[in-house]
């Protein structure tokens, strides 16, 4: 069971701790993809560059005072232009390679479960809307971006609300037919088997699932996380 990032705010109190990671983000090594980008800037509504951590001891030197195996993402959407983490959205070792490879080949193809690979794009669409809303305010941000989820996944992973089917079914139609009897030409009708395509859409049960697992993640988090409205 994974527990909730926890965001690091921005406040006074919390400044020297923005140039603590500041320094270490400079000079850590940190993956990207351009295609996760693409999906945290549509989210965000803005341009954001989304970084992976692949090192514990790494992710924990940015979260001191924090169980960092606790924090699945953050990011500061309050920061100064100026700042390093201006508009950066930071993902953890154990969500980065679901995420990473979700975003590019889908999500059916990120390696991990559908309960995992939930929780990796319900993380990102969290970052994401702290930066889209502007907003500190862990309860709005969580409620939007579990009511954005079902587009996320849709529109950004590959999982679709229904999924189409065809398939050949026999169908006997009436043929007619001209013969010639007794000197003149004249129908007659038999009974013929053909092969019909049939196209059927239904509720897609994958897209149901990764909803649910997102919904249930939503619901096991602790207050003010699974408490919020979106407005």
């Amino acid at each position: 069971m994974f527990r909730k990032r926890i965001l690091l705010l921005v406040t006074a109190t919390a400044a020297a701790l923005v140039f603590a990671v500041t320094a270490q983000a400079s000079s850590k090594q940190l993956w990207y993809s351009a295609r996760v980008d693409q999906i945290g800037s549509k989210i965000a509504g803005k341009n954001v560059q989304v970084l992976g951590e692949d090192d514990w001891n790494e992710w924990a030197s940015f979260l001191p005072g924090n169980d960092p195996r606790a924090v699945l993402g953050f990011t500061y959407p309050l920061v100064d232009s100026s700042s390093v983490l201006y508009q950066k959205i930071f993902i953890n070792p154990d969500l980065w390679p679901t995420l990473s490879r979700a975003a590019v080949s889908g999500a059916e193809s990120s390696g991990a479960s559908r309960y995992m690979t939930a929780v990796a794009i319900m993380s990102l669409t969290h970052e994401a809307y702290h930066q889209r809303l502007t907003s500190l305010d862990e309860s709005r941000v969580n409620a939007c971006a579990l009511k954005a989820f079902p587009d996320v996944l849709d529109r950004e992973f590959g999982v679709h609300p229904t999924a189409t089917t065809t398939k050949s079914v026999p169908t006997r139609v009436r043929v007619r037919y001209r013969v010639r009897s007794h000197n003149r030409w004249v129908y007659r009708y038999r009974w013929k088997t053909i092969s019909r395509t049939v196209t059927s859409t239904a509720p897609n049960p994958l897209f149901q699932e990764y909803v649910a697992d997102a919904n249930d993640f939503y619901t096991r988090q602790p207050p003010p996380y699974n408490a919020g409205t979106c407005w």
